[in-house]
């Protein structure tokens, strides 16, 4: 990274390589099986698959509050959630957390 910084490309390039020659020893990848693994899920989850109505479902129109700690993959969730067109998100609010805070406060 600091040939690479510094410019010296040729000299980066080299370093990359063995680096990778290195973790590669580490890592098993078969880009055959990652190809068989997306298109099985492509299969499973076909446009008729995800278009169809679960008994899970909830025609209900309340706001899901997605709550966790820091790390937790909350914001990645909400993210994907967003991405359908009848959800919408209201981006991280401190009202629970504040609520949290006052709690003694009403004991």
């Amino acid at each position: 990274k600091i040939y690479d910084d510094s410019g010296w490309y040729d000299a980066a390039f080299e370093s990359f390589q063995q680096a990778n020659q290195i973790r590669n020893r580490f890592v098993s990848y078969n880009a055959g099986d990652v190809t068989k693994y997306c298109n099985d899920l492509i299969e499973v989850f076909s446009r008729d698959f995800l278009a169809q109505r679960f008994a899970f479902s909830s025609p209900s129109q309340l706001p899901l509050f997605i709550v966790g700690m820091p790390r937790s993959g909350t914001t990645l969730l909400a993210s994907m959630l967003s991405n359908h067109h009848a959800i919408a998100t209201a981006g991280e609010l401190r009202d629970l957390a504040d609520y949290a805070l006052r709690l003694g406060d009403l004991l």
